[in-house]
């Protein structure tokens, strides 16, 4: 293993430089426990024909001369790679984030700057903004609000967002996905039919009632109906602070109004097939 171009024979030789006899023989058989077949002998050996031509870093030299714990120097290395190796793995907030040319750099953060910890109040953690259903005088008879990072300061760096769908008897939350998020949605009021689409095309759709939950894979187009004669009401949770929305009438170059009809006619086929909650339909 090499941490930051120090092989584990360069980290031997600095542990040795400043330590005789038996010392030696300690501090072989600490590094090498898997060669105990092998003589503190034959390691020494080992070690010397290498360490002359070794470059060992300036910090393991002074900490080796002043008897520090070399042992913490290796958690210290340890734990940086391992850091460091956590952010690169960071899953993105924004569609995109191309690297800024060096003279255009300024602060343009993967998420929100922080609040002065001796600012922070209760109410950075309660939100009014699903308190109330949406505008259903539309088309689709339905509305979708999402709170995120952006509108409840409190999200931030929790990686979570909510929404709340509301929609009128015959409406619809029509296809879309979200390509950052998986969403777990809860039906608070109405009865609705639920389903989403896999990569093979494959329909998942289940009859939802009062209390019920339902799941919508992160990415998969997915798509809600009011089944039943009431106002149907849900509430959803998504697991990103951006989820990110992309609808299908968005990204199509044809009029909303007929590709909104030829989804909600086609979606509600899927309804008159007579298929049951544990059936699967191709598209």
């Amino acid at each position: 293993m090499i941490l930051q171009n120090v092989s584990i024979v360069s980290l031997a030789g600095a542990a040795v430089s400043s330590t005789t006899g038996s010392e030696k023989s300690q501090i072989y058989s600490y590094l090498f426990p898997v060669l105990g077949i092998m003589s503190s002998i034959l390691i020494s050996w080992r070690i010397k024909q290498y360490s002359s031509a070794l470059v060992i870093p300036e910090e393991l030299k002074s900490s080796s001369a002043n008897g520090k714990n070399m042992d913490g120097k290796l958690v210290s290395r340890l734990s940086e790679n391992t850091n460091s190796g956590k952010t690169r793995k960071r899953s993105p907030l924004q569609d995109v984030c191309p690297m800024a040319p060096q003279s255009e750099r300024k602060l343009f953060m993967n998420g929100f700057l922080c609040k002065n910890p001796s600012t922070i109040m209760a109410s950075d953690f309660k939100t009014l903004l699903l308190n109330h259903a949406g505008d259903l005088d539309n088309l689709v008879r339905s509305s979708v609000n999402m709170v995120t990072a952006s509108e409840f300061p409190g999200l931030n760096t929790l990686g979570l967002s909510m929404a709340r769908s509301d929609i009128a008897p015959s409406g619809a939350v029509l296809p879309h996905s979200h390509p950052r998020a998986s969403e777990m949605m809860f039906v608070y009021s109405g009865t609705v039919v639920a389903g989403f689409f896999d990569t093979k095309g494959k329909l998942f759709q289940k009859t939802l009632a009062e209390g019920d939950v339902f799941i919508f894979p992160r990415g998969l187009v997915h798509f809600i109906i009011n089944y039943g004669f009431s106002l149907a009401t849900m509430f959803s949770v998504l697991n990103c602070q951006n989820p990110g929305v992309v609808g299908i009438t968005n990204t199509m170059f044809v009029p909303d109004s007929e590709v909104v009809e030829g989804l909600m006619a086609r979606m509600l086929s899927f309804t008159d097939m007579g298929m049951d909650d544990n059936s699967i339909a191709s598209i």
